[in-house]
């Protein structure tokens, strides 16, 4: 960030040049995992160590969230463990076919997390941020400030905790409740006419 577009493009290029096929391939990967730490020789630590996965998304069903009185403290301590040991793989020194040594490039992981607003079932962290609106009363205020607002306030919020990718809110749209027992996205979606929800 704070590059011109085309040395950010020079220097995702640079270190692209500088992975192999097997860590090109690992970055295209967002995994999840059960636990609210990283466990050298866990399955979460072989997934970055190995096989340099790119991304990882944070569920409260996985345990990655467990502090319901400080739910922001456990979970930036959990980010900056994932991030640690990425740092601490791309460090690592390996011998390649040709007896050189090299170290693979430090790309900070992705850390997604779905926080939609509204609460539970579809925020993960259910304490200690800013509570916010589910997207169905953003939509109603037929108010874009209202929108951006939100959007900034959970941003910073979510930022300072370490995410650095937020699953949500859907640009769904849903004019009408659905029937038969489907499940209805009811206030998960900002209204029902494409142009207002975009």
């Amino acid at each position: 960030l704070g590059q011109p577009a085309g040395a950010q493009q020079t220097t995702a290029a640079s270190v692209l040049a500088r992975m192999t096929p097997a860590e090109r391939v690992g970055q295209l990967f967002m995994v999840t995992f059960d636990g609210a730490t990283v466990e050298p020789g866990g399955d979460i630590d072989r997934l970055i160590r190995e096989y340099k996965v790119g991304a990882v998304l944070l569920r409260a069903a996985g345990g990655n969230i467990t502090d319901e009185t400080n739910a922001p403290a456990q979970v930036l301590a959990l980010t900056n463990q994932l991030q640690a040991t990425a740092a601490s793989a791309a460090e690592a020194s390996r011998t390649e076919t040709t007896g050189a040594t090299r170290a693979a490039p430090f790309v900070p992981l992705l850390i997604a997390l779905q926080q939609s607003g509204g609460g539970s079932p579809d925020d993960q962290i259910l304490s200690g941020l800013t509570e916010l609106p589910a997207p169905l009363a953003i939509g109603a205020t037929w108010d874009p400030g209202h929108a951006e607002a939100v959007g900034r306030i959970a941003g910073a919020e979510l930022s300072a905790l370490g995410i650095t990718l937020l699953i949500g809110p859907a640009p769904d749209v849903l004019d009408q409740a659905r029937v038969n027992g489907a499940r209805d996205d009811g206030t998960q979606v900002f209204g029902g006419d494409p142009y207002w929800v975009g």
